[in-house]
């Protein structure tokens, strides 16, 4: 899920649900979907349990050297065919106006081929959870007893939440923007890069386009990070990768909003 682990990470802001934050989270589950070096026999650190930003590294940015972007779109497909379901630990962070710190936001993310993604963003013990299927996106702040929703009927998101549950590895770029800048290690993982924009039909739902960059796994196919400098610098970095976990189960997206709960359309119908 390049473009799938999108699908629910892409962008995020902590104020209540916004389009542009259901895209950023959109397209980090998309992302992900779609497109991280696997650690089923390590034990890992749970970024879950961070509250401080850390720092990806990276080699040099090599030119592509004999590769088409054809190339590796063909190899990206054919390594993510092979995965039914992943689980991850993230790190989302965004620069803060006169400030050298960043908003900094962690937390687990599952996504289940054709059933569904989940994420839960924590920053200062304040806990926002995302989940989509094909009927629905939700997004739920239990501080405040609300969750805001998107059908996934809705013109345009609908075919953006299907896309991304089929693993569809390029949904969150505009394929005529699409470029291969090359290859690079992010946190010793080899990495293809790619540069792009989103899709300018979001547009008609409130979501401007924006300028993003991919850092996706040689190894399989998955996004290490992901950075949209125009979105106020933020940052998705992806770490301790499980392929196709076993206890991924699609009851872990069929949620409903708890007893007590206000419930709004985000599009206000």
């Amino acid at each position: 899920m390049v473009i799938s682990s999108h699908l629910f990470l892409t962008p995020h802001v902590t104020a209540p649900l916004s389009r542009g934050r259901s895209f950023v989270c959109g397209t980090l589950l998309s992302v992900i979907l779609c497109s991280a070096h696997p650690v089923w026999s390590q034990t890992s650190r749970s970024l879950s349990s961070l509250t401080f930003y850390t720092p990806t590294t990276h080699s040099l940015l090599l030119p592509p050297a004999g590769e088409s972007l054809a190339d590796v779109r063909e190899q990206i497909e054919s390594k993510l065919a092979a995965l039914s379901a992943i689980r991850c630990d993230v790190e989302m962070s965004k620069a803060r106006e006169k400030k050298i710190t960043r908003k900094v936001y962690t937390g687990p993310l599952e996504i289940l081929r054709g059933h569904g993604g989940r994420v839960s963003l924590t920053r200062k013990g304040q806990t926002e959870i995302y989940i989509a299927n094909p009927k629905v996106l939700w997004s739920y702040e239990p501080r405040k007893k609300e969750a805001q929703f998107i059908p996934a009927n809705t013109p345009v998101i609908g075919q953006f939440v299907e896309e991304a549950l089929r693993f569809n590895a390029f949904l969150a770029m505009d394929e005529n923007t699409m470029k291969l800048l090359g290859s690079q290690t992010c946190d010793s993982e080899p990495c293809w890069v790619i540069e792009g924009k989103s899709p300018r039909k979001l547009v008609a739902v409130g979501v401007p386009v924006t300028k993003m960059r991919v850092w996706v796994s040689k190894n399989d196919g998955l996004p290490r990070k992901i950075h949209l400098p125009t979105e106020k610098d933020l940052t998705i970095v992806l770490r301790n990768f499980q392929l196709n976990p076993p206890d991924v189960t699609p009851s872990a997206f069929e949620w409903s909003p708890p007893k007590g709960v206000r419930t709004k359309n985000i599009f206000g119908f």
